[in-house]
């Protein structure tokens, strides 16, 4: 549970904060003739989100010698991904492929969660709970930098200084709390803000 709640806090601080800075970030990085490739950074920048917690317990379940398991997520994952792609490529751009592909991970992660739970005897309160601190912080960071939007700043280096400060920012202070209000003193997470932030936490 400590491997799947750092995950998700990791992933989803940089990947969800990704997602909404994606536009200055390629215009940054590539340049403005790449700005029309935003879209398709974002939704794969959420796909890694999910994707790694996906696939963080395909080890796990190698090193435990649960090949026919592995083996059948690695099949629904094929029979699912598969025409998700192949339809959104046949009826729209590069873009819509990568949200196609995106909104696959929603039918494969329900079916990873209810195998590994039996296999690992580990309840999906179990998995919800690792995961929940770090999903409230990542959409909180979310809700705050699309309700921004621009920020009334047209050079995208400044916008993109400007928002990354903001969403991390959010996304320390919404997790600090929950922790605080939880009184968690046993997670990977409180852990992680006890090192960054020692005067807080004992």
């Amino acid at each position: 549970m400590k491997a799947l709640s750092l995950n998700t806090l990791i992933t989803g601080a940089i990947g969800v904060g990704l997602a909404c800075v994606a536009e200055p970030f390629t215009v940054v990085l590539l340049g403005e003739k790449w700005r029309s490739i935003a879209d398709i950074m974002a939704w794969l920048s959420l796909l890694g989100v999910f994707g790694s917690v996906n696939y963080l317990y395909s080890p796990l379940l190698k090193a435990m010698g649960k090949t026919r398991t592995h083996a059948m997520l690695d099949v629904y994952q094929f029979l699912v991904v598969v025409p998700t792609v192949f339809f959104a490529a046949t009826y729209g751009e590069a873009a819509l492929v990568a949200a196609g592909r995106f909104g696959s991970i929603f039918l494969i992660l329900p079916v990873t969660f209810w195998l590994i739970s039996r296999q690992l005897d580990i309840g999906f309160s179990e998995l919800a709970s690792a995961v929940f601190r770090p999903a409230i912080s990542a959409a909180s960071m979310a809700a705050v930098l699309v309700g921004v939007g621009g920020m009334g700043i047209e050079n995208q280096f400044l916008l993109l200084i400007s928002k990354v400060a903001l969403g991390g920012s959010v996304f320390l202070l919404v997790h600090f709390l929950l922790c605080m209000f939880a009184g968690i003193k046993e997670t990977v997470e409180y852990e992680l803000l006890q090192k960054l932030l020692p005067g807080r936490f004992r």
